[in-house]
């Protein structure tokens, strides 16, 4: 699924739960350049409308809220080895 596809499926769980996307928070996520060897992002909707974008860096994910008006807030962290229901051998979320 790319970008705009999931931005689709989150705008219409969105309208289902009530909740307005911030529409700078979309801007903000589609002009973030990425992050180069990471793979991602997931995409993940809060309840205050705002984006929130993770990427998996070899060990590591990156998560960055992006709350609009060119502004976000960054979490970097190290990920298990295994996530439950993850296989072994893929990198993929």
């Amino acid at each position: 699924m790319n970008i705009n596809e999931r931005l689709t499926e989150l705008r219409e769980c969105a309208q289902a739960d009530g909740i307005t996307i911030n529409e700078e928070s979309v801007r903000d996520l589609l002009a973030f350049p990425g992050i180069n060897g990471a793979t991602g992002p997931a995409i993940f909707l809060d309840g205050d409308g705002h984006l929130r974008g993770t990427w998996r860096i070899s060990m590591h994910e990156v998560c960055i809220d992006f709350d609009g008006n060119y502004q976000g807030r960054i979490s970097f962290w190290p990920r298990p080895l295994q996530l439950p229901g993850e296989n072994k051998n893929s990198d993929e979320r």
